[in-house]
């Protein structure tokens, strides 16, 4: 069964009942949306609640969580502090699985790490959809040579350069604590 779904940018009433005027049957939440997580870089279980009875409610259901490369910077850069991030990550994973989200979205891209910094490299938002809209537009035209990440290129800059090998290291080391999380959820 297909069901149709929003990214729940905001969780205000009004917010969650143009979404269920319009029909669909749901969305996710990136994880800074999740209750708790701003403020302690985890979910808390009795606000993820509160905000599970407000979208039965309404007749919405959490499809899931999109995680933000923001939350995870420190495991994408390889600095010590992602072992705290991945603590916070499981913790949310197990909290989430029990109040039956069924899903946590990933993009593991160190050459985002920095994205809350920073706007998307080579994109831009422009006028041009429908009613008005704004549509995300990529040139490579606006990608400069210093919002480059390299793949095992010797640039000159250590502070960019990132050997395929350590990608891959930190993504194993990632997933080595996440998935067994995500298992005992559910």
């Amino acid at each position: 069964m297909i069901k149709i779904g929003l990214r729940l940018v905001d969780l205000s009433n009004d917010h969650l009942q143009y979404a269920a005027q319009i029909g669909v049957d749901g969305g996710t939440l990136r994880t800074d949306e999740l209750p708790g997580v701003a403020e302690t870089g985890k979910v808390d279980a009795a606000g993820l609640r509160d905000l599970l009875q407000r979208l039965d409610a309404l007749d919405l259901e959490l499809a899931g969580m999109e995680l933000r490369r923001a939350r995870i910077a420190g495991v994408l850069r390889g600095d010590p502090e992602g072992a705290q991030e991945i603590d916070d990550l499981c913790e949310t994973i197990r909290v989430l699985g029990g109040e039956g989200a069924p899903l946590v979205t990933c993009g593991f891209a160190v050459a985002h790490a920095d994205e809350h910094l920073q706007a998307w490299r080579g994109y831009k938002d422009l006028p041009g959809g429908r009613a008005g809209t704004e549509l995300r537009t990529f040139d490579a035209a606006w990608v400069e040579e210093t919002d480059m990440v390299t793949w095992g290129i010797d640039t000159g800059d250590p502070d960019v350069r990132v050997p395929i090998d350590e990608v891959w290291r930190r993504m194993d080391g990632f997933m080595e604590r996440v998935l067994p999380a995500a298992e005992s959820a559910g």
